[in-house]
């Protein structure tokens, strides 16, 4: 799984093929989007800048990566 670009400003990509649903969750573990899967493309512009873990569902399971918003 490849999320670009990192860090973004408004929109941010991740490369998969089997995307089912991405959560975005700040430092503070609090889940601020939660989406299920569309063009690969996450809007992230009225985010405030700083760093969130997204955990991305696949059919064959989860992944948590790291972006970073500014």
């Amino acid at each position: 799984v490849t999320i670009y670009p990192n860090p973004s400003k408004d929109i941010f990509t991740i490369e998969h093929d089997n995307i089912e649903s991405i959560t975005l969750y700040n430092m503070m573990g609090a889940k601020v989007l939660e989406e299920e899967a569309n063009d690969d493309k996450y809007v992230i512009r009225d985010l405030e800048s700083g760093v969130y873990f997204v955990n991305i569902k696949t059919n064959i399971g989860s992944v948590v990566k790291k972006i970073v918003k500014y």
